[in-house]
């Protein structure tokens, strides 16, 4: 069965017509002609079915023509093509419908009922009972719908905007109105609903909530409402402001603003407003926050006092001029040694010139300028600290203001009081004696060395002794050979004498003797050795400060530690000042002692267990001295200062090497090496560095290099190193040896030797031997005096090779010399000589060497002698002409008075 329902718009109003009835809102007109013309029924509330049929007859298409909408049919059809308008229907008539009883109590029990037309019909007219059913379900549903679509849903009566604060009770009461039955529930969202329709809600925070009420009615119709909601979170006492959200409206929900208590703010109230935060107070005073709530008037913080040196409410502080208030006043400024300047708040005191301000920033304590090195004193003068400031006084042998020292040339004036030799030197000067002498213990006094007293004479049977040398002697039957030191006998003895040593014919007979250190034994044919270091008395080695060891023939002095044989072939001993040398391993002061030295440490600082090295009194907290090892740090009057080791200078907390060749070796014929914490003195070429009484002097010499292999010692890798104790010490020994020897050959002749290396092969020594400046000594008479002093065993304690022997002259030229850049050198047996060049003019120091300063000819000078040259040639030139001229014209008047008249053809 078709069902079917129609639904129009309100615009539709009036405009529609027919079968349907009439849509114009007027429920009295719906059946009517096509005409226009109402229908009148018989009963009207109830027409019959035949009444209706023929009434849906007269609006058939093919009765109502033109006025259809349907105007339009496939070819050769029309309206009249459809339907059958001879067909009369059946009408409701239950027992024409059903002649069956059974039947009609069936399709009415099956329809629900008599009244069920519609339902009866189909089951009439098919016989099938389902179809009658479908058309009486649909016709419930029909009626269902017609009576909803009649229907009106209720109408609620509810605010527009719920207005909850958190964490209390909302309630509102609910209401809804209708022609039937209400029921009220809660859609959506938070809250419950009691019996009597009373809606409550606590909400627990502000977050976007949504409430959604519903009433429907006994029909299922309903009408929901969703107010608006401003929820209110005021804190600590603020009060809620619902007319003014925090933000808009999203969904229909806000936050309502609040209106907070005095010192308190935010969105609801909930922060202690800090006071402090817009910084009221004077800068620099303490500000404290006032706890809210507060009173009425009260401030939202407190200030604390004023700063130090000034006064006022703490808002509001003005200075207090502390450098001005009487000394009884408790203001009154604290600084001490220091100038008061008055700030903004309290003062500063900036110390005097001298002192140091402490870590108080008032006190001021004086500055050790002489111990921090930040006094201007000369490196020659003493600094003496004072209060606030110090003093400089140039030290002995020197003479200035203190900031500017000179040297004093003390053997200007008397010969510095010295017996003999006065050499000036910086800060000082030294005696010394020829060669010959040795100084007495006044450092000024020469007396003569006896060398037949020691073991280096060389002498084959006597020695006696002269002012400043000696003179080998002979035995009766004796004489002196040609070296001037071998004894031969007057009449030799035969060549199968049974003699050890000495044999001499003395009345017809063969007589044995021995040489010098030996005694003859009682079978008057052996000699045996003298042990002259059995008694001092037979010795001249030093008896307080040196052993003596015996050799074949002879005797050796040696020193104690801390001391060296005495220079000039002397046999006594010398004190080593150690403090010369790396400042005998101090780390701050080196004090020199007969055969020994001490350390000791600056002001601050204590010696350590270890007898060298320096610690800090009291430790630094700040500085930080560099580099270690050379800088520390202590704690002088209350001040860091940073101290440096010998041959440094403190610059802030660093130490720097000090340049000490600025002022040091400024001795004649001096160089000086600056090395780093240090500096070392030497001669230039052609000079040897003597020290007497603790000075350096350079004195003039002939200098050769020699080579000798010792036999009797082996070779070790620490010899290659001269730094090292092994080189020193093997040095040492060997240097007395080679000086022994050299001076028993060449007496006044020799200076001394200096041990260079040591090299491989037993131990090669390579040394250099040092003659007086007028020596005729050369090369070869020195490797000759070496093989001899070595044959007659006088080395000293040491086998040597004499085969190996080899001196060489050293060319100065071709190293370093002291010759001036515009000088010529030439070099010369034993040394060198220098000439200035051309257009110079040698201006060397007294005693230096001729060529060592060489300074141009002055302009003036020049220009004179150029002058004088061209004068001289113009004045020459001149005169020459003359006399050229003169010579032709006599030559011409010789040759008219002896010739024919010429003619002009000729």
């Amino acid at each position: 069965m078709l069902t079917y329902a129609v639904s129009m718009t309100p615009d539709m109003k009036s405009k529609l017509k027919g079968l349907l009835g009439n849509f114009n809102g007027n429920n009295a007109d719906e059946f009517a002609w096509p005409n226009g013309t109402a229908v009148s029924f018989s009963n009207a509330s109830n027409p019959s079915e035949e009444e209706l049929f023929e009434w849906g007859q007269s609006w058939a298409l093919r009765t109502t023509g033109d006025t259809s909408l349907f105007s339009v049919y496939p070819d050769g059809k029309n309206a009249a093509t459809y339907g059958n308008s001879t067909f009369t229907p059946l009408f409701f008539n239950l027992d024409t419908m059903f002649p069956n009883e059974t039947d009609k109590a069936r399709a009415i029990e099956v329809c629900g009922g008599a009244d069920k037309k519609e339902c009866l019909f189909d089951i009439a007219l098919t016989g099938n009972e389902e179809v009658g059913a479908a058309a009486a379900a649909a016709l419930d549903a029909v009626a269902n719908s017609n009576a909803a679509l009649s229907n009106t849903p209720p109408v609620f009566n509810v605010t527009s905007e719920i207005r909850a604060t958190v964490g209390q009770e909302y309630g509102l009461q609910l209401e809804a109105t209708d022609d039937g039955a209400v029921t009220i529930s809660v859609a959506q969202g938070p809250g419950s609903l009691n019996g009597s329709n009373y809606y409550t809600w606590t909400p627990s925070d502000t977050s976007n909530y949504t409430i959604q009420f519903l009433a429907t009615d006994d029909v299922g119709a309903s009408t929901s409402q969703t107010p608006d909601i401003t929820v209110c979170a005021c804190q600590n006492g603020g009060t809620c402001n619902f007319d003014t959200t925090l933000t808009a409206r999203s969904s229909g929900f806000a936050i309502a603003t609040c209106n907070c208590q005095l010192g308190f703010v935010g969105d609801y109230c909930e922060t202690d407003y800090n006071g402090c935060s817009v910084t009221p107070c004077y800068p620099g005073v303490n500000c404290t926050d006032a706890v809210a709530p507060l009173s009425g008037g009260a401030k939202e913080y407190t200030c604390g006092s004023c700063p130090a040196g000034m006064v006022g409410d703490g808002e509001s502080c003005v200075d207090l001029n502390e450098c001005l208030v009487a000394s009884n006043d408790s203001n009154v400024h604290q600084c001490k040694n220091a100038t008061c300047f008055n700030e903004a708040p309290g003062y500063r005191c900036e110390c005097l010139s001298g002192y140091s301000i402490m870590a108080d920033n008032r006190t001021c304590v004086d500055i050790d300028e002489c111990s921090t090195g930040t006094d201007n004193c000369h490196v020659e003068a003493t600094c003496t600290n004072t209060e606030g400031s110090f003093t400089c006084a140039c030290n002995t042998g020197y003479s200035g203001d203190g900031t500017t020292c000179s040297d004093i040339d003390e053997c200007q004036t008397n010969n510095g009081g010295c017996d003999r030799i006065c050499s000036n030197s910086a800060g000082s000067y030294a005696c010394s004696c020829d060669v010959g002498f040795r100084l007495q213990d006044d450092k000024h006094t020469c007396e003569d060395i006896d060398e037949c007293a020691g073991p280096t004479n060389g002498c084959q049977q006597s020695c006696t002794n002269t002012a400043g040398g000696f003179a080998c002697t002979c035995k009766e039957y004796y004489a002196l050979a040609s070296d001037g030191k071998s004894c031969e006998p007057a009449i030799s003895c035969s060549n199968d004498t049974s003699c050890t040593q000495l044999c001499a014919v003395i009345n017809a007979t063969e007589v044995c003797d021995c040489n010098a250190g030996y005694n003859l034994d009682s079978d008057g044919i052996t000699c045996n050795d003298f042990d002259e270091c059995a008694n001092a008395a037979n010795n001249s080695c030093d008896p307080t400060n040196g052993q003596c060891t015996n050799l074949p023939g002879t005797f050796n002095c040696s020193c104690s530690t801390g001391y060296q044989i005495e220079a000039g072939g002397g046999t006594l001993c010398d004190d080593i000042d150690e403090c010369q040398t790396n400042t005998g391993g101090c780390a701050q002061v080196c004090t020199n002692q007969g055969g020994s030295f001490n350390c000791s440490c600056n002001a601050g600082y204590q010696l350590n267990s270890d007898g060298r090295a320096c610690d800090a009194e009291s430790q630094c907290l700040v500085k930080n001295c560099t580099p270690s090892g050379i800088a520390s740090c202590a704690v002088i009057n209350s001040v860091e200062t940073c101290l440096c080791a010998d041959g440094y200078e403190a610059n802030d907390t660093m130490c720097v090497d000090v340049n000490e060749c600025s002022t040091m070796c400024k001795g004649t014929n001096m160089q000086c090496n600056n090395t780093v914490g240090s500096y070392m003195c030497s001669c230039v070429a052609g000079f040897v560095q003597k020290t007497v009484n603790g000075s350096m002097t350079c004195e003039e010499t002939k200098a050769f290099s020699g080579s000798i292999r010792i036999t009797s010692v082996s070779f070790t890798s620490d010899l290659a190193d001269t730094s090292s104790s092994a080189f020193k010490t093997l040095a040492a020994s060997v240097e007395s040896s080679l000086d022994t020897m050299y001076s028993s050959q060449l007496g006044a002749a020799f200076q001394s030797t200096t041990v260079t290396g040591f090299t491989n092969g037993s131990v090669v020594t390579a040394y250099t031997v040092n003659l007086v400046s007028n020596s005729t000594v050369n090369s070869t008479s020195l490797a000759s005096a070496l093989q001899a002093a070595v044959q007659a065993g006088g080395a000293g304690g040491f086998s040597f090779d004499a085969s190996s022997i080899t001196v060489a002259d050293i060319d100065e030229c071709a190293g370093e010399n002291s010759c001036h850049a515009q000088a010529t050198c030439a070099n010369t047996e034993g040394s060198y000589t220098c000439t200035c060049n051309n257009g110079y003019t040698d201006n060397s120091a007294s005693g230096a060497k001729s060529g060592s300063t060489c300074e141009a000819t002055s302009t003036e000078e020049a220009s004179s002698s150029q002058t004088l040259a061209i004068a001289l040639g113009v004045t020459f030139g001149i005169l020459g002409v003359a006399i050229i001229m003169a010579i032709l014209v006599m030559v011409a008047l010789k040759s008219k008075k002896g010739s024919a008249t010429i003619s002009p053809e000729e």
